[in-house]
C-alpha cells in the first residue's frame, strides 16, 4: 500500500511525519505570471516546514531557487484568523493567543484597516523562494500590494539581498 507521508528527522531530535511530493507539486501545469513565476502554486502541505536537506531531490530540483507568488484577499486572511481562534478555543481554555469573541472581532477589525492601509487593492502578493536563506522552509523574499511589485521582486531579487550587494565592504 502507498503511503502519502514520510518520517523525517525535525528540528529538536524528534521524527515528524511530512507528505511526499507528488505530480501534482511540480510545475507543469500550474499557473505562472511574469518570466514564469508560478502564482498560487499547489504545493505539498508540509512545504513551509520541510528542512532543506530532507526535501525529496524531484522536489528540489523543481523549485530550488524559483521565486513563486501567493496571493491573499482580506477574505482569507480573516477566515485564517477566526479559524485560528476556532483551533485555541477546540483545545480549551488557558491556551496563549485564545481570545474571547469581542477581542477577536476587535482585533480582526483593526487588521482589515491595516491589511487595506497596505493593500489598497485588497489582495496582497508574498514572494518565498526556496533558497536556502532560511534552513528548514523557504525564504520569505517580501509582501506587496500589487502583482507587478510582486514580479519585479522576482525578476530581481528581494530588496534586502539587493541593499546588502551594494553595502561597502
Amino acid at each position: 500500500m502507498a503511503t502519502d507521508k514520510r518520517v523525517i528527522p525535525g528540528c529538536f531530535d524528534e521524527m515528524m511525519e511530512v507528505d511526499t511530493y507528488k505530480a501534482e507539486h511540480r510545475l507543469g501545469g500550474q499557473p505562472s505570471v511574469g518570466r514564469g513565476y508560478p502564482l498560487n502554486p499547489v504545493l505539498r502541505e508540509d512545504f513551509i516546514n520541510t528542512p532543506n536537506n530532507h526535501r525529496e531531490p524531484l522536489e528540489v530540483e523543481d523549485w530550488w531557487g524559483l521565486p513563486y507568488i501567493q496571493s491573499t484577499t482580506w477574505e482569507q486572511a480573516e477566515g485564517q484568523r477566526r479559524r485560528v481562534q476556532m483551533e485555541h478555543r477546540a483545545f480549551g481554555g488557558g491556551v496563549i493567543g485564545e481570545l474571547s469573541h469581542e477581542e477577536v472581532e476587535a482585533q480582526i477589525d483593526a487588521h482589515r484597516v491595516s491589511f487595506f492601509e497596505q493593500n489598497p487593492g485588497g489582495t496582497k502578493y508574498t514572494v518565498h523562494c526556496l533558497d536556502g536563506g532560511a534552513w528548514d522552509r523557504p525564504t520569505l523574499w517580501g509582501v506587496f500590494p500589487t502583482l507587478d511589485e510582486a514580479i519585479d521582486c522576482c525578476d530581481l531579487g528581494p530588496a534586502w539581498r539587493r541593499a546588502k550587494l551594494k553595502a561597502p565592504v
